[in-house]
């Protein structure tokens, strides 16, 4: 899941660009993807292991939220303006990179408002919406929502929600500064809504696949009894 997200992230950067048809923004894109697929892999085990709180998933989902907008703010002093800092060759350097397509449903219809509270608010409803059906169609299911794996999913996509909102406020425009092979530009706030999405699906999946495991398990055993 980890892994797919990354590589759709980067074609979408790639395959609108022919300029960017070359070996060695392929080879970015397999490096990254096998990186997301490391990491991913060690996000899930965690989560799934590591019971939190709901006081310590909003602590962490915070430092993650201060983390972006502190490094943004290091960023905007130190880089602005200058060629960047390389931290791995031309594969991963530290830019200024200002995003203002930051909306993508806006950017998918091809309309531009320069607003800061529209972006901001049209998060927020949007945000709030997704997760209210998804609450809703989850309790209809009988989803366990103490589950580890998605308490922390929650927390991660909250803490990247959060900071694209800021962005929107104070900003106007989503800051992105790591650079990678060329291809795409991201943040901390990528990072969080990566790996949450991911972590969701994941868990989601499995669910869905133990759900139907024990509705087979519950008809046989009917099945046997009324035999």
């Amino acid at each position: 899941m980890f892994a797919a997200a990354w590589a759709a992230y980067c074609l979408a950067a790639i395959l609108p660009d022919e300029s960017l048809y070359t070996p060695r923004s392929f080879l970015g894109l397999a490096v990254g993807a096998v990186f997301l697929w490391a990491t991913g892999f060690l996000v899930l085990v965690f989560a799934r292991r590591r019971a939190a709180s709901t006081r310590t998933l909003v602590i962490v989902a915070a430092a993650l939220v201060a983390s972006d907008v502190i490094a943004k703010i290091l960023v905007s002093v130190f880089v602005f303006g200058g060629s960047g800092i390389q931290l791995v060759g031309d594969f991963l350097s530290i830019r200024f990179v200002p995003n203002h397509s930051n909306n993508v449903l806006l950017s998918l219809l091809d309309i531009t408002i320069d607003s800061r509270a529209f972006h901001a608010l049209s998060k927020v409803l949007l945000c709030g919406a997704a997760a209210a059906l998804g609450v809703r169609y989850l309790k209809r299911e009988g989803f366990d929502f103490s589950n580890n794996g998605f308490r922390w999913a929650v927390a991660l996509i909250a803490a990247g929600a959060v900071s694209s909102v800021l962005d929107s406020v104070f900003r106007g425009y989503v800051l992105d500064f790591i650079s990678f092979a060329g291809i795409v530009s991201f943040d901390i706030k990528d990072l969080c809504i990566t790996y949450g999405v991911g972590l969701l699906l994941v868990i989601l999946l499995q669910w869905t696949k133990g759900s139907r495991h024990s509705e087979g398990r519950a008809s046989q055993t009917s099945d046997d009894a009324l035999a």
